[in-house]
């Protein structure tokens, strides 16, 4: 799991990296809304050939 967060203007952006995000979802909204957190937008992403590169190589694949 990685978590990412960045706040701006009064609202926090949280990106949170799990394998079967899908599957997860619900319990992850649970998880923020029994936290106390309004959770206003969700995106589910599947990673790109250019993140499965870096997550094994710690390159990017415009790096060479």
């Amino acid at each position: 799991t990685r978590v990412t967060e960045h706040a701006a203007d009064g609202l926090v952006r949280v990106q949170i990296g799990v394998d079967d995000g899908e599957r997860r979802l619900a319990g992850l909204i649970g998880a923020a809304a029994a936290a106390g957190f309004h959770v206003t937008q969700v995106n589910v992403n599947r990673p790109s050939l250019g993140d499965v590169f870096l997550a094994y190589t710690g390159a990017d694949l415009r790096d060479e």
